[in-house]
């Protein structure tokens, strides 16, 4: 966190911890123009105010909660037990990711 004037001031690192995010994302979201950071620093580093990160927040949370998606598929009704192994992977990845 800094100081400029009067208001505090968070990097990106420090936005995406409080976010809970990893840095790449919050930079791919202010490179998207959802999290647009308030200015740079002389050496273009990116900072944000908190009302900036409150703001944010608020959009998350008016959104609800992100859900993920999975799809499995086979080709013919003979595959059907690859269908059953895939839907099994998928349950086990979707349970480590979340």
């Amino acid at each position: 966190m800094h100081n400029s004037g009067m208001d505090k001031t968070y990097t990106i690192t420090e936005v995406a911890r409080l976010l809970g995010v990893k840095v790449k994302t919050a930079q791919r979201w202010d490179r998207e123009g959802r999290l647009k950071a308030e200015g740079r620093t002389v050496t273009d580093r990116r900072y944000y105010t908190e009302e900036q990160i409150r703001a944010f927040r608020q959009e998350m949370e008016h959104h609800g909660p992100r859900q993920t998606v999975v799809y499995c598929r086979v080709s013919s009704p003979s595959q059907r037990f690859d269908l059953k192994n895939q839907r099994r992977g998928s349950k086990t990845f979707v349970w480590r990711v979340d």
